[in-house]
């Protein structure tokens, strides 16, 4: 026995993880919508009136849709279980409670039985059974706003035109009017129905999802306004019982079916509090059409009527229910550097419907549409792929050296990190003078240049003047390479075509800053900071700090070409393959390092040349 009861559960198990799986599975190549249900179960219904809500109350009623004689006389107490009426009774369900139903108090008016939702439903179809006469007249109607607005769906009357001035059938509003639910008879057990899309209307929905068919379907909130009360036509002197007892209306159930709203965006929904919800009179959860829907398709919302925060690259959409198009939201390109985006229609238009897309709050000191740039004050560390989180380095600039240093706009430019130098001012940080220049740090503008003779050199602090003795002035050469280049005069090499450097056979090109420069006597060693390799041959040459050595001399002791400290430049020269030396000379291509010129000659050098 435990046997084959362990069996049976395990094939269960395996049944509903099969069920479940199809069932997850719809929204997988297709728009897709939730199952229907009754709308009721598992809310509350307003009325009214309830029966015996303010103590005991004597009815009659008949109970026989077919015999007249049969009159029964009750008494309704809301307090006493066994004789309760409440609202809830119209949706209660199962074998249990068949002869259960709401009803409302004796010789009342208008009575109205309403169902407020707690978001927007798909509405179908509605089905009263009640339990006295059906009313003579009866209106239904339907609220998208919770309940600020009211329009009609359905006038019902055994007259339309002496009830509502109305003509039978679709009146020119759109609303239904029709006698076939208001005959008196039967007298118990009558049916009221009413369906959104009437079999056989001139109503054609191709799209379910389309704005029409939301304008038609959608619903917060749905009353029936029971507006006047009918007795069964039955012969006077076969009832016996005082008329106001029967005066009174009465539902046994009631159906109003329909589904979670999603646009085409999900198949499952989940109560909109996110907790388990229990109907009252212990109704299961199972049998409630929760409101909230789990969205898929990158859609977000209780209804699925947005794209989720990172996926506005393209305007929202609902799902198309004529082809089975998903209509997804697209994820915006912000090179995992923002956890949202938003729609914008001007880029849109701009990007001739390819991209709307714009990244909110970029994080990692980017920023852009794309958050794609660096901020002020940071550059783009090109080693690191774009979506890592230190794509940006803090610009290492002198404030004090740097064009909009101290306000800190941009101190360095955000692709090269390359520092905007004030005035005379140089090296990698904007952090002292050029040579023959002087007052850093005490002139607003930068530095000033020297104002000294040939034969002179100025003090970098004061600019002060003062002659260079050779017998006591060991780095004289020195002074005069690195210090006083406007004295050097060089043949330096140009170029018109960048074609033309495969011409100069170069063996290395290398973008460097210039750190220092030692004189060795029949040599200057220039000590460089490689930054990138751009052609190498035979000597091993890799980035960080390296010598250069100038073999060509001018006048006043210079090396040529020219080299700044502390400027960057794109190096060009030869092997000395013996001594494993890098050299320069008046042949080789020497020039400021600028990335737009440069990226043609990087081309030519590693394409063309090759």
């Amino acid at each position: 026995m435990g046997t084959r009861y362990h069996l049976l559960l395990a094939l269960q198990v395996l049944v509903l993880t099969a069920t479940a799986q199809a069932y997850r599975s719809r929204c997988d190549r297709h728009s897709c919508h939730p199952p229907p249900g009754n709308l009721a179960i598992g809310r509350q219904l307003r009325t009214t009136t309830t029966c015996g809500e303010n103590g005991g109350e004597h009815f009659c009623s008949i109970s026989s849709s077919s015999a007249c004689s049969k009159v029964k006389c009750y008494k309704c107490h809301s307090g006493r279980k066994n004789r309760q009426h409440q609202p809830r009774y119209m949706t209660d369900t199962g074998a249990g409670h068949r002869g259960t139903w709401w009803q409302s108090r004796n010789n009342g008016g208008a009575e109205t039985v309403q169902l407020d939702l707690e978001s927007r439903f798909y509405f179908t179809h509605l089905v009263m059974v009640f339990r006295t006469p059906r009313p003579a007249a009866m209106v239904l109607e339907r609220s998208s706003d919770y309940g600020k607005t009211w329009r009609t769906y359905s006038y019902f009357a055994r007259n339309c035109t002496e009830t509502f001035g109305l003509r039978e059938g679709v009146n020119p509003e759109g609303s239904l009017c029709t006698s076939r639910y208001s005959d008196p008879d039967p007298c118990t057990r009558g049916e009221v129905i009413f369906r959104v899309l009437p079999v056989g209307s001139n109503h054609s929905i191709s799209d379910p999802y389309s704005l029409h068919a939301q304008d038609l379907m959608t619903i917060t909130n749905i009353r029936m306004r029971l507006l006047k009360r009918q007795s069964c036509s039955c012969p006077a002197e076969q009832v016996q019982e005082k008329p106001y007892k029967f005066a009174h209306f009465a539902v046994y159930n009631l159906i109003i079916s329909g589904s979670c709203f999603c646009n085409g965006h999900a198949d499952i929904c989940v109560p909109i509090d996110g907790r388990k919800v229990v109907g009252p009179g212990g109704q299961s959860a199972l049998l409630k059409v929760n409101g909230k829907c789990v969205c898929r398709h990158n859609t977000a919302g209780v209804n699925c009527e947005r794209c989720a925060p990172l996926y506005n690259d393209q305007p929202w959409k609902p799902g198309n229910g004529r082809t089975g198009k998903k209509n997804m939201c697209e994820k915006c390109d912000c090179n995992s550097h923002a956890d949202s985006c938003h729609f914008d229609l001007n880029v849109w238009r701009a990007t001739n419907g390819k991209t709307g897309g714009v990244c909110d709050d970029c994080q990692h000191n980017t920023m852009g549409r794309r958050c794609h740039r660096c901020r002020p004050g940071y550059y783009q560390d090109h080693s690191r792929d774009k979506a890592h989180p230190e794509i940006c380095k803090k610009c290492e600039c002198d404030p004090v050296g740097t064009v909009d240093g101290v306000s800190g706009k941009r101190p360095c430019n955000m692709l090269t990190g390359r520092c905007k130098c004030k005035h005379g001012v140089t090296g990698a940080r904007c952090d002292r003078c050029k040579p023959n220049y002087w007052g850093f740090g005490k002139i607003r503008y930068g530095c000033q240049k020297c104002n000294c003779g040939s034969k002179d050199i100025c003090d970098l602090e004061t600019g002060a003047c003062r002659p260079i003795k050779e017998e006591t002035e060991p780095d004289f050469q020195q002074y005069i390479s690195l210090q006083r280049t406007d004295h050097c005069k060089c043949l330096e090499e140009t170029l018109k075509d960048p074609e033309l450097l495969c011409d100069k056979h170069y063996d290395f090109a290398l973008r460097a800053t210039v750190k220092d420069a030692h004189d060795l006597g029949a040599h200057v060693a220039v000590t460089v900071q490689i930054r990138k390799v751009i052609l190498s041959k035979n000597v091993s040459v890799e980035k960080g700090e390296a010598k250069v050595w100038p073999t060509s001399w001018a006048e006043h002791g210079c090396t040529c070409p020219i080299m700044n400290v502390g400027e960057e430049y794109l190096l060009t020269g030869f092997e000395d393959v013996e001594n494993g030396r890098l050299i320069v000379n008046e042949t080789s291509y020497v020039k400021e390092w600028a990335q737009a010129t440069t990226r043609d000659i990087t081309r030519v050098l590693r394409k063309v040349c090759t």
